[in-house]
C-alpha cells in the first residue's frame, strides 16, 4: 500500500488496517449512502405526518363534511389526479413511438 494512500497505518499492525480498510470502503459504498438517505427520508416523512395529526379538528372541513361538499371536492381532486395519469402515459407512449422510429 502507498504512503499517499488514507488507508497507510505504519503505527498500527495488519489487522487494524484490514479493519480500518474494511469500514473505510462500507462506509464509502453507494449501497450504504443509499439507505442512509432512505432511512433520513422516511424518519423525516414520519415526523411531518406526525405534525399534521396534531392540528385537531377543523371548522371549515367539518363544515364542509356537514354539508356533503366534501365528496365534491374529493371528486374533483380524483378527475385531477386521472386526467394528469392518463397525460403521462400518453406522452409516454409517444416517447416510445419516437424512439422507436429514429432506431
Amino acid at each position: 500500500m502507498p504512503k499517499t494512500s488514507p488507508l497507510y497505518l505504519p503505527q498500527w499492525g495488519s489487522k487494524r488496517r484490514r479493519l480500518m480498510r474494511m469500514i473505510h470502503t462500507f462506509v464509502l459504498d453507494s449501497r450504504f449512502m443509499f439507505h442512509v438517505s432512505r432511512f433520513t427520508f422516511i424518519a423525516g416523512c414520519l415526523l411531518l405526518s406526525c405534525a399534521s395529526f396534531a392540528q385537531g379538528n377543523v371548522a371549515m372541513a367539518d363544515s364542509m363534511r356537514s354539508n356533503g361538499k366534501i365528496y365534491v371536492v374529493v371528486a374533483v381532486c380524483l378527475t385531477i389526479l386521472i386526467g394528469l395519469f392518463i397525460y403521462v402515459l400518453m406522452i409516454d407512449k409517444k416517447i416510445s413511438r419516437f424512439e422507436k422510429n429514429n432506431d
